[in-house]
């Protein structure tokens, strides 16, 4: 190889996508193909768009949960995929939050 090392790639990060839990009570709300803004806080209102690219195919236990006392955490989640179609500046792993537009 003339001396050059061949580089080696560990993930592709030409397409980001963003994991997010839905709750049960609104994921028959959403469709793939639809239209979200993802929004991180080391961008402030900066907001990066993306469409639904896939739902999941199995309820799941909720992974998120905050302080208020009147969330419910006894609801299961679905997990939907959203892809970037902007996401400059954003790194794989980091936190952000998603709406999702639904009709």
């Amino acid at each position: 190889m003339n001396g050059a090392e061949a580089p080696i790639v560990l993930g592709d990060t030409r397409q980001l996508t963003v994991r997010v839990d839905v709750d049960e009570r609104d994921f028959a709300k959403v469709v793939v193909g639809a239209s979200a803004r993802v929004t991180a806080r080391a961008f402030g209102d900066r907001e990066f768009q993306g469409h639904v690219r896939e739902l999941g195919r199995r309820m799941g236990r909720k992974n998120l949960r905050t302080d208020d006392p009147t969330e419910r955490n006894d609801t299961k989640i679905l997990e939907v995929v959203i892809a970037l179609d902007t996401f400059d500046g954003l790194v794989v792993g980091q936190r952000v939050s998603a709406m999702i537009d639904v009709a």
